[in-house]
């Protein structure tokens, strides 16, 4: 596991290990932050939210599974859930309780279950 500097991870947060955590990263009360993650700098994960990394949940090996990542300014609301292997790009936002089935294109805006996209954000 790597953490990098100015990082905070609220109470009961669970953050596995194999993770890669960059610098100025929030992580809120009762996340969960699987094995093979990646989380770049400067992003924000929700309350409750969580990354899976298990495709099929059949006792799988450790080469089997697919960790998150997260790039850098990416914001994740309280009680998402990302699954197995997706990006998340950079800028981009997960709406509160949406389920992340498939990547996330940076500086786009996605909600819901399936997360679908509802905006694109202006590049700055």
């Amino acid at each position: 596991m790597s953490i990098g500097e100015r990082v905070q991870i609220h109470p009961s947060a669970i953050v596995d290990d194999m993770v890669e955590i960059g610098n100025d990263v929030i992580i809120s009360a009762l996340a969960y932050i699987c094995q093979h993650t990646v989380i770049h700098d400067w992003v924000f994960i929700g309350p409750c939210a969580k990354t899976t990394n298990c495709k099929y949940p059949t006792r799988p090996s450790s080469s089997a599974l697919l960790g998150v990542t997260i790039e850098e300014r990416a914001m994740i609301g309280a009680g998402a859930i990302i699954c197995p292997g997706i990006t998340i790009g950079h800028h981009a936002v997960v709406g509160a309780g949406a389920v992340v089935t498939h990547d996330v294109l940076p500086h786009t805006v996605v909600v819901g279950n399936p997360a679908k996209e509802i905006k694109k954000l202006v590049k700055v």
